[in-house]
């Protein structure tokens, strides 16, 4: 296989930026494939350090500028850039012009994240975790859609303890949706930890659950999953209320850590976890009964847990999405 020069642009923060830096390590992995990283955060640090009135769009196009010379003076094939990275459609072109194949990785909500359509028509292939209305749009630029969900950010499972000290764990921003069904388990009786960004304006009944109000890195997540029974996934809105919800990219995780996946019933799950063991529900009442259920019978999960690490393992690391992604640029 030809030798591909790959410059790979990160986002500034966030759950985003994690997501690129597994990609990087993925990638890096590869013996054809020759990589260097465009750190986002490091040149906005830097321009807002030396301008004396640093603004969002001066920012934007210094930045935008350093990547287009980091892509020419690396003679880069490729630029895989990832979602919510300030790159914009002018740099996108130009990049194309120069023959370098522009690649992005969305992998927000695109309902709620929606600078995509300013950006979009500058890819040549544009992959995402929902369908939305992406293969359409790229139809009528000529490049190329793909579905490509995230995946598990460990190496190795971790090792689960003896005994899993809490019956419920959620990893997330809080919304109306999210507080009104976890204050419902917490009257219900169940024992919860939650964790994420924004919590810290929380003052109610979840309170003495909350054990982190600010974003927290893999392996405090995994610490935190490995210690409770069930994982939680939850919208942020609720799912019934609309179409092509995407899967928060906590899945993998949450099965990698031995956790019992429960999650809304959505049609993606199915494709974003093929073989894998689940409960879902629709309803409140659905959650509790299904809650209780996997709880009273929990020795009986271990098969399930045991083989879904194992496929996460298999089929859902970060390796296995640069491989379906290269093999779609190639």
């Amino acid at each position: 296989m030809i030798s591909q020069r790959w410059i790979v642009v990160i986002p500034p923060r966030g759950a985003a930026r994690e997501v690129m830096l597994q990609t990087i390590a993925a990638i890096s992995d590869l013996s054809n494939i020759t990589i260097k990283e465009f750190d986002c955060l490091k040149y906005e640090n830097a321009f807002n350090s030396i301008l004396k009135h640093p603004e969002y769009n001066l920012v934007t196009d210094l930045l935008d500028q350093s990547l287009v010379i980091s892509c020419l003076d690396f003679d880069a094939t490729h630029c895989l850039i990832g979602a919510l990275s300030p790159v914009t459609l002018f740099t996108l072109n130009l990049l194309r012009k120069k023959g370098i194949k522009t690649i992005h990785w969305f992998f927000e909500d695109y309902q709620r994240t929606t600078y995509w359509r300013d950006v979009i028509s500058g890819y040549d292939y544009f992959c995402a975790i929902q369908q939305g209305p992406f293969t359409e749009l790229c139809n009528e630029n000529s490049s190329v859609f793909h579905f490509l969900p995230t995946a598990y950010g460990g190496k190795k499972l971790p090792v689960l303890p003896p005994e899993k000290s809490f019956d419920i764990a959620f990893i997330g921003l809080p919304s109306p949706y999210r507080i009104s069904i976890l204050e419902r388990l917490c009257k219900e009786g169940f024992s919860l930890r939650i964790a994420g960004s924004g919590w810290n304006a929380y003052s109610g009944l979840l309170s003495d659950s909350i054990i982190e109000t600010s974003w927290i890195n893999h392996d405090q997540m995994m610490k935190l999953l490995t210690e409770s029974k069930i994982g939680l996934n939850l919208s942020i809105e609720n799912p019934a209320n609309r179409e092509d919800v995407h899967i928060s990219p906590r899945v993998y995780d949450v099965l990698a850590a031995g956790c019992v996946l429960v999650t809304e019933e959505v049609l993606l799950l199915y494709r974003s976890l093929p073989l894998c063991h689940f409960y879902t529900f629709k309803e409140m009442a659905e959650l509790v009964d299904v809650c209780n259920s996997v709880l009273q019978n929990y020795s009986d999960e271990n098969k399930h847990r045991d083989q879904n690490r194992q496929l996460i393992m298999q089929y859902h690391c970060y390796s296995h999405r640069i491989e379906e992604l290269i093999r779609l640029v190639s």
